[in-house]
């Protein structure tokens, strides 16, 4: 029994052990089912483990930075709320360059956003409590301009200093800034207008000027006025005409009497602000009760614009016209600157030629220059004829322009503006800001002689031979012009003379063509021109003309016997023999020479072996006396009674062109 109880234990517990194998096969079986299962189902996608992301602040900042190197100026506001949560996530985790960059972040928002900039300012101290020097210079600067937080001075100048400890290099350049601030707090405003004077005296004019902001804002008088100033000439200061009007305009305010005076210049100018001649009025008036001279002497300006303000533009310009024939030019301009104010055309360009020719005050280029083309937009002619003219010779800060010149003289031209029509047609002979056609020049060359314009008329000769022979040589030309006025031509050889001008004989002919009238109207000064140019050239008969002239006094020359003589000899050394027998006439006359009887008789017997008719008879006459000359300190010596003067040979022969002597010798 017991072997069998002992046989059916054992088989039962072998039973049971059978049984748990067999379940755990099962169980492990169905593991494998689970696995695959799952494998499948993740490889088609439809199901993805949850895994556990370790969190590092590190890495949150390095992807916040990313997105905003990514993002650019062009930032989405998706994008901006991911890089908020990843700096916010890395700035609360106690990361100091998040909390900066965030703080920096917050302070880009704009006031009144959520999240605030008392935000950024709170994340700013997180940074800055690390050691985070940046984040040291940004608070000073919110606490210095009120960014986030209340102004508190002595907070931003404590920061500051902490920033610039810790190596901060723009601490450095706010920091005055917040030591003045902080020391104003303490220190009244004439102590603060004081230490500004003495910064400008010391050549620290940007300082200085800190310095005046600060007791300018604390209502110092004076500190305004000396505020406008700075703002006016842009002494540590940029340069602003409005703003120096506001600080004159609180220092006129408070009384200042030399404010009120820059404040009623500016009125009078209109500088800065609109011009007002009441206004001006009305300062220079309490600057004069207060004593200020300038504005006494200024008051009767004002007062005189006012009294103007009834008269029409053409009551003024009439009275204007009146003051310059009585040479009263400081009347003249203050007429002719109320008609410009008006933008009255013939005003503008009336003043703007004072301003030129400094007519009544000191020369203003740039202010013609500016009248000129504000009456040039009106399509005034003369307005624009002036504008290119300074185009034309680059004046009043205007480059050198022909071309520019010739778009406005075209304008006024067209208009009937004789000196544009002039202008026109030199730039069109030479070619210059246009391409040559001497067509064209002698068109506007004749219009403007047409209106009367002598510098036309004189000069209408030479641009019609350049337009009749244009490419022809200019001693074929010349020839040509010799046999048209011994023809009696007279026209139309100057017109070849002057084409051929670059020649001195051709030059030597248009000077006897304008002396006698011929081809052209007489005209001594055009004769003196051309004879100095052929003289200059040491052409002998130009030399004995300009000679002939000099002791004349005509053509506008200084009458000047010597000086006419040095032509004489020039001319009479290269054997020519009118020269030769002027020069003899002035030794026997003592004109511009010593009196010499030998030296004449010399001369007449050398003008006489050239040719020269008159120079034998005088050679005889001067014979007797040169071989034997009497002593003037002889007792008894009574001078001879001199012949009469015979008139001085200048060679004009009508019947050679006047340019031989009588002999025909061609020069």
């Amino acid at each position: 029994m017991k072997r069998g109880g002992d046989r059916n234990g054992g088989g039962s517990t072998a039973a049971r052990q059978r049984i748990y194998i067999g379940g755990l096969l099962a169980w492990f079986a169905c593991m494998v089912g689970g696995v695959a299962a799952v494998g499948a189902l993740h490889g088609t996608g439809c199901f993805r483990p949850q895994t556990a992301e370790k969190f590092c602040p590190r890495t949150a900042m390095q992807q916040a930075c990313s997105l905003l190197e990514g993002a650019g100026d062009n930032m989405s506001p998706e994008t901006r709320r991911e890089v908020l949560r990843l700096l916010k996530t890395a700035a609360y985790a106690g990361l100091p360059e998040a909390q900066y960059t965030l703080g920096l972040r917050l302070l880009q928002e704009p006031p009144g956003a959520d999240p605030s900039q008392a935000q950024a300012v709170d994340f700013l101290q997180r940074a800055a409590s690390a050691g985070h020097a940046d984040a040291w210079y940004e608070l000073g600067r919110c606490c210095l301009d009120g960014i986030g937080t209340a102004v508190d001075e002595r907070a931003a100048l404590r920061a500051l200093r902490r920033a610039d400890e810790l190596g901060c290099p723009r601490a450095a350049v706010l920091l005055p800034r917040a030591e003045r601030k902080a020391a104003c707090l303490t220190l009244p405003p004439q102590s603060m207008f004081d230490r500004a004077r003495t910064l400008q005296a010391r050549g620290e004019a940007e300082e200085g000027a800190q310095w005046l902001l600060e007791a300018a804002g604390r209502s110092h008088a004076r500190a305004c006025y000396v505020l406008g100033c700075c703002c006016n000439t842009g002494e540590g200061l940029p340069q602003d005409t409005a703003q120096a009007v506001h600080w004159w305009q609180r220092a006129a305010e408070a009384g200042d009497a030399d404010a009120l005076y820059e404040l009623g210049l500016c009125y009078y100018q209109g500088r800065g602000t609109a011009r007002d001649y009441a206004r001006a009025e009305q300062c220079w008036a309490a600057a004069e009760q207060k004593g200020q001279q300038a504005a006494a002497d200024s008051l009767p300006a004002a007062r005189a614009k006012l009294a103007l303000a009834p008269l029409s533009e053409e009551e003024l310009l009439e009275q204007a016209r009146a003051a310059v024939s009585a040479d009263d030019y400081d009347t003249a301009l203050l007429l002719l600157e109320e008609a410009a104010e008006r933008g009255n055309p013939v005003g503008l360009t009336a003043l703007g030629r004072c301003c030129e020719l400094g007519l009544g005050e000191a020369e203003a280029p740039a202010e013609a220059v500016r009248l000129y083309r504000a009456a040039a937009e009106q399509q005034y002619p003369q307005a624009l004829y002036r504008l290119g003219d300074c185009y034309y010779n680059g004046y009043g800060g205007l480059p050198k322009d022909y071309s520019a010149a010739a778009r406005y003289w075209v304008s006024a031209a067209e208009a009937g503006d004789p000196l544009a029509q002039w202008g026109l047609c030199l730039l069109l002979q030479d070619g210059l800001g246009t391409s040559q056609d001497y067509t064209e020049a002698e068109y506007r060359c004749r219009q403007a002689a047409q209106a009367g314009l002598p510098e036309a008329r004189a000069h209408l000769p030479r641009i019609a031979g350049l337009a009749k022979y244009a490419g022809m040589p200019a001693e074929d030309v010349l020839e040509r012009g010799v046999a048209l006025y011994k023809n009696g031509a007279w026209t139309e050889a100057l017109e070849c003379f002057l084409y051929a001008a670059e020649l001195p004989r051709a030059q030597y002919r248009a000077g006897v063509c304008y002396e006698l009238g011929r081809g052209a109207a007489a005209d001594d000064a055009a004769a003196v021109a051309w004879y100095a140019r052929a003289a200059a050239a040491d052409f002998p008969p130009a030399m004995n003309k300009y000679g002939i002239f000099l002791e004349k006094g005509r053509g506008g020359l200084r009458r000047d016997a010597a000086a006419a003589c040095t032509y004489y000899f020039a001319a009479a050394d290269r054997n020519f023999a009118p020269a030769q027998y002027n020069l003899a006439l002035c030794y026997e006359r003592g004109l511009g020479v010593p009196r010499n009887s030998f030296a004449a008789s010399n001369w007449y017997r050398r003008a006489a072996a050239g040719g020269h008719s008159k120079a034998r008879y005088a050679a005889a006459r001067v014979e007797p006396e040169a071989t034997a000359p009497l002593s003037s300190s002889r007792p008894g010596y009574t001078p001879p009674v001199s012949p009469p003067l015979y008139p001085y040979d200048d060679g004009l022969l009508d019947d050679d062109l006047g340019l031989f002597p009588e002999d025909g010798i061609d020069y």
